[in-house]
């Protein structure tokens, strides 16, 4: 899928459905995945904020030490609140830079060089 869109280039670390067979990763709302991915980019998990849409995602990342953002809105927000969610914004595009929404924002292809 990050493929399709441009945006594997973006990525260091995927954990997929191999990965966690490997490793023995258990699924959300055990934080194994998220502490996996913060070993492998080398990254302390307080320096993480992962975003998710689920209470379970919720639960994983607080388990793990995160800060998390949820995304959602209306009652799905409230839920991730109840859950624990630090940050909650409505969509993802409410994160970006408000310049790349703009129409005179840089096409997928210009874009696919960022680092």
């Amino acid at each position: 899928m990050l493929q399709l869109v441009g945006l594997m280039h973006l990525v260091d670390v995927r954990i997929d459905a191999e990965t966690i067979a490997e490793h023995a990763l258990r699924s959300q709302p055990a934080p194994d995945q998220l502490l996996y991915a913060c070993r492998q980019l080398g990254v302390a998990p307080a320096a993480v904020a992962p975003l998710t849409h689920s209470g379970a995602g919720v639960a994983a990342a607080l388990s793990a030490g995160l800060e998390v953002v949820g995304v959602a809105q209306g009652a799905q927000a409230e839920r991730l609140r109840g859950f624990g969610a630090q940050h909650v914004v409505p969509t993802l595009e409410a994160l970006l830079d408000p310049r790349l929404s703009s129409p005179d924002a840089p096409t997928t292809e210009r874009r696919s060089g960022w680092k």
